[in-house]
């Protein structure tokens, strides 16, 4: 499986969280992971690794949760687009929802994003997420 340098998590769930970093630690995808507990904090927690890039490690993908309070998942795809609109070369973004509706999907879908994926996270799902990275 693809090591990854850096992961981000953005979810309000603080379950769904250490489950998803437990996972990643423990086979190895990633040591340097992060969550943040919405779409908000996600953009500031990207603006300030994109002005200290040279300093530090950027995530190379972000499991994006879409039902969040402050800043949900899909406000949080168009703002990104808006100030970061380079974004996509850099990073992949999952969103890993527990919402199967084929109207989030299809709305996913209209935004740069590398996959849909329902949660919870696992093994298996990591393993595509790997592959489809190398």
């Amino acid at each position: 499986m693809k090591r990854l340098e850096s992961v981000l998590l953005v979810d309000d769930d603080p379950i769904c969280n250490f489950i998803s970093t437990t996972l990643l630690r423990q086979l190895h995808v990633s040591e340097d992971v992060h969550s943040v507990t919405n779409g908000k904090e996600a953009l500031l927690f990207l603006r300030e690794k994109a002005l200290i890039k040279t300093v530090t490690i950027f995530p190379e993908v972000i499991f994006l949760d879409l039902n969040m309070p402050v800043m949900d998942g899909f406000d949080f795809l168009e703002q990104l687009n808006m100030t970061l609109p380079t974004f996509a070369s850099v990073c992949k973004i999952y969103v890993l929802t527990s919402s199967e509706s084929p109207v989030d999907i299809d709305r996913c879908h209209s935004y740069e994003i590398a996959g849909y994926i329902s949660k919870p996270l696992t093994e298996e799902k990591l393993e595509l997420v790997a592959n489809a990275m190398e």
